[in-house]
């Protein structure tokens, strides 16, 4: 049969009501509705039967009758057993209103933060009203698969806002004393499959190919219908596994209730794999119970259709509601119904998944049928399926491993099952992510960790294996059975003062992993790491947390293993690794806080550092990476940037001023002039990441000519900022300057002397952040350094447009006293430091002059005398007596810097002038320049 002819056999043999054998869903009136309700006659003619091409041959399918809005009061039907003595009503009941969250524990698991964040819930069923309170804003899609789309329901359709009241079950706002849906934070995906109480597969089916590829996971169907002969459900099963099958296909679980005819089995779709057997691992059934008044389950609802054949896929949440009236329909606040039972189940399916976003729609099922809680005969039963729906238990995983558990945990996921589980079933962990058993297991299948890991923090009855690359962590667990290392590329890892405890075999391979200590534990010299009714094989390599502050040694008897701790220099071991400097460097100031800690642990004397202890543990137990990335982050790079750039802008200051002599020999009267200048650069000493820098200044001055001899004396002041990032470390600074500058300048014959004298003050931010193993913080700072330069340059005058010059000069900057606050006290503390270096430059310029136009250039190159230090000594802002050296940025000791220039000369008072360089010195301290100008003369 071709798919096209299956479609149109398929949609003649359902033709669905909604709220029929799923929904009932209605309000519930002051007068008792009739015992027999008529159905609406559907608007479109009941659909002929067409021969159907696989045996047995089709019936003729009858046109389902919706279900009676049922009444919410106590069951006719006793309990088949005698219940036990109701527990003293929980004090967070307050009645009907409270029978959403409380008896399903769904408020509980709200409380604990499952709100069924980032979960796309799909409801089909009837129109849609998205301006209804609970639910406005939060529709994120609505599309209309029925004959007419956009046809609002008649008033003759008692159940008109059937699927919007259900939707604000599942996730609605709170609104008038409703409190609110289950999972508010999930995502609805709408889709009209239903017209005037009548569903079609065909809807249904357009519906689900559209929802799956949206993404959908959970899909709610308060739907169905009851059919008197096992041909017509056999048809209908049928039609419903090729309805739904793309979102089978996409792996979502479909929520379907059991319906409203008080049946001793569920209608379709509901019970729709007790034919298909395929879609058991992806269909729950939801049938209705009462609360009494102290909100305790009191019996299946007298309308609500037994579990039946679909025992193994049922559960039950409570009938009755309250919903905020919906204008214009019968729903005016009480509500009552299998269909909202469903809706209550679905809420509790997203809060679910919310937690375990990479569960499987099996994984979904078993945890909500598993965590359900027990009525009527014990186990699963005929009448309540696995009991009520449980959301407190649910969000904590399954109780039960019925048969083989697969749990996908996808990468960057961390997850936690912290309930009993029991069962025959066995464990299969895949997948990148971490899943911890807390609990005390006695489930007796295997456990098989083929990928990512798995940790163990309780106890299992099961023998555990560990293939592949896969880890088995333990923090204190016991395995009553036997443990085997399958490759030599596996991993066991194990918590020091816990380890791990084997009743039976444990067969050793592949790699040991020692973890962390417990807050409070005092590791010894050595540890008992493994504990076995008898050991086979050993190890073959042993690592605790990290290879730079430890080493570590195993030893073997026939039942134990223990390890021997040494704790390295890891300043040492850095440089035996090659490690770059600024690791290095780390590495020694990390080593000189664990020194002086531990002695002051020793003491007693902890007052004020438990941030600080925190940290260095964090860091002692951290990876080899994460201890590779968090040592140069103590080093405080960011101070040795502005140590640097402070000392070049007053290298700078002189420069500018310097560069202007040419212009001071033709000034005849007083001048005015202003400057804007622009430096872009970048700082990099070896093994050290490299920063960006750029400073920018305007600088305003005069020259005045004094006496007769050609004497020139000026002065400037200039304002700018210095900007620098260094990107590998995410830290950065901003200095804003303020500069006064004077000079001299007297020609000699044929040649001349100047003299130039700056000061500059600084005010200085610095932002970076500092890394202990898993323990970071954002430090900032604020704080004011000087700097001042004097220089003295003796040249020729121009001949041939060429005027060779020499200079000396002497830089000092000083580096005011701070003190970063840090809440894991790994700020950094410095007192006042001053670093002050000479210089020496030689070097020529050239002018040509053309008319107006004036063309200028310049080779220079500057040596500094000695070898200036930029380190300084600082020590961590809780720990004073840790002092250690702090590497500055090196500052080059030689550089050549050329440039070239152009000026215009406007008029007799005014003229323009700009220029281009380049500086190039050693450790990658290069930066280019420019500047632009106006002078005006008196």
């Amino acid at each position: 049969m071709n798919r096209s002819l299956l479609a149109t056999t398929i949609a003649s043999c359902l033709v669905l009501t909604a709220c029929g054998g799923g929904g009932g869903g209605g309000n519930v009136r002051s007068d008792p509705p009739q015992s027999t309700v008529v159905a609406p006659t559907p608007s479109t003619p009941a659909p002929t039967t067409p021969t159907t091409p696989t045996t047995p041959t089709t019936p003729t399918t009858p046109v389902p009758t919706p279900m009676p809005t049922p009444m919410p009061t106590a069951p006719a039907t006793p309990a088949p057993a005698p219940a036990p003595a109701p527990a003293p009503a929980p004090a967070r009941y307050q009645g009907l209103g409270s029978n959403l969250l409380v008896p399903t524990n769904a408020d509980l698991a709200q409380q604990a933060g499952a709100r069924g964040q980032g979960v796309k819930v799909a409801v089909l069923d009837d129109n849609l009203v998205p301006s209804y309170a609970p639910i406005s804003g939060k529709v994120d899609s609505f599309n209309d698969y029925t004959a007419s789309p956009g046809t609002p329901e008649s008033s003759a359709n008692a159940l008109r806002g059937h699927g919007t009241v259900i939707s604000a079950l599942v996730l609605g706002s709170a609104q008038d004393g409703f409190a609110g849906g289950i999972a508010p934070d999930a995502d609805l995906f709408y889709a009209r499959i239903c017209a005037e109480n009548s569903c079609g597969t065909q809807q249904t089916r357009r519906a689900a190919v559209d929802l799956a590829a949206a993404g959908v996971r959970i899909a709610n169907l308060s739907i169905g219908a009851s059919y008197a002969d096992a041909a017509s459900s056999a048809n209908a099963a049928l039609a419903w596994r090729f309805a739904l099958a793309p979102l089978v296909q996409a792996d979502a679980l479909i929520v379907a209730s059991t319906g409203n005819e008080g049946a001793s089995k569920a209608s379709s779709p509901a019970a729709t794999p007790v034919q298909e057997a395929s879609l058991r691992n992806n269909w729950l059934a939801v049938g209705a119970i009462n609360i009494d008044a102290a909100g305790n389950a009191a019996g299946l609802t007298s309308y609500s259709n037994h579990c039946g054949a679909a025992a193994q896929w049922c559960l039950v949440a409570p009938g009755s509601y309250f919903a905020p009236a919906l204008a214009g329909t019968e729903l005016q606040g009480q509500i009552a119904g299998t269909s909202f039972s469903t809706a209550a189940v679905t809420g509790v399916a997203a809060q679910v998944l919310g937690v375990y976003p990479w569960m499987s729609a099996s994984n979904l099922q078993q945890t909500l049928l598993t965590t359900a809680t027990d009525l009527g005969d014990p186990g699963v039963d005929a009448l309540y399926g696995f009991g009520l729906v449980n959301a407190a238990k649910a969000i904590k995983g399954p109780e039960q491993f019925i048969n083989n558990w697969s749990a996908n945990v996808t990468s960057g996921y961390d997850s936690t099952f912290s309930n009993d589980i029991s069962g025959a079933g066995n464990l299969t962990k895949n997948g990148a992510g971490k899943l911890t058993l807390s609990g005390n297991n006695t489930y007796t299948g295997g456990t098989s960790v083929s990928d990512g890991v798995f940790a163990l923090s309780g106890s299992l009855r099961s023998d555990v294996s560990v293939l592949n690359s896969a880890t088995f962590e333990s923090r204190g667990g016991v395995i009553n059975g036997n443990y085997s290392v399958v490759n030599n590329t596996g991993t066991t890892a194990l918590e020091l003062g816990k380890g791990l405890t084997v009743t039976g075999q444990a067969s050793l391979k592949g790699n040991v992993l020692l973890l962390p200590e417990a807050a409070g534990y005092n590791v010894g010299s050595s540890e008992k790491i493994v504990q076995a009714g008898n050991l086979q094989g050993t190890f073959d390599r042993v690592q605790y947390a990290n290879n730079f502050f430890w080493t570590a040694s195993l030893a073997y008897d026939p039942t134990t293993v223990t390890a021997t701790l040494t704790r390295n220099a890891s300043a040492a071991s850095a440089q035996a690794a090659g490690a770059p400097q600024s690791v290095v460097n780390g590495a020694a100031q990390a080593d000189t806080l664990v020194k002086v800690l531990d002695t002051r642990v020793a003491s007693g004397d902890t007052d004020n550092l438990g941030g600080l202890i925190s940290a260095t543990g964090s860091l002692l137990a951290a990876t080899d990476a994460q201890v590779a990335a968090s040592l140069p982050t103590l080093a405080g790079q960011v101070h040795g940037i502005e140590r640097t750039l402070g000392f070049q802008s007053a290298l700078n200051d002189a420069r500018v001023a310097a560069d202007r002599l040419p212009y001071l020999a033709d000034t005849t009267t007083l001048t005015t002039w202003m400057q804007s200048s622009y430096l872009d650069g970048k700082l990099g000493g070896s093994g050290f990441d490299s920063a960006d820098y750029t400073q920018q200044s305007t600088t305003v001055g005069v020259d005045l000519p004094v006496g007769s001899a050609g004497t020139i004396v000026g002065a400037a002041v200039s304002s700018g900022q210095d900007r620098a990032n260094i990107d590998a470390s995410a830290s950065r600074l901003r200095a804003d300057r303020y500069a006064m500058t004077a000079y001299l300048y007297q020609p000699i014959g044929q040649a001349y002397l100047s003299g130039i004298g700056s000061y500059g003050m600084s005010n200085v931010e610095t932002e970076r952040t500092v890394q202990a193993g898993s323990i970071g913080e954002r430090l900032q700072d604020r704080r004011h350094d000087t700097n001042w330069s004097l220089r003295a340059e003796l040249g020729l005058l121009p001949r041939a447009g060429l005027s060779p010059f020499v200079a000396v000069g002497v830089v000092s900057q000083t580096q005011d006293a701070f003190s970063e606050a840090s809440v894991t006290g790994l700020g950094l503390s410095a007192s006042s430091d001053t670093l002050r270096a000479g210089y020496g430059e030689v070097g020529v310029r050239g002018h040509l002059a053309r008319g107006k136009w004036g063309f200028d250039g310049l080779v220079a190159y500057r040596s500094l005398f000695g070898n200036p230090n930029s380190d300084f000594t600082a020590w961590f802002t809780d720990l004073p007596e840790a002092r250690f050296n702090v590497a500055g940025e090196p500052v080059s000791k030689q550089a050549l810097r050329a440039s070239v220039g152009v000026r215009y000369q406007l008029n007799d008072e005014f003229s323009i002038y700009g220029n281009a360089g380049a500086e190039r010195g050693r450790s990658d301290a290069n930066s280019i320049n420019a500047n632009v100008g106006l002078r005006w003369q008196f």
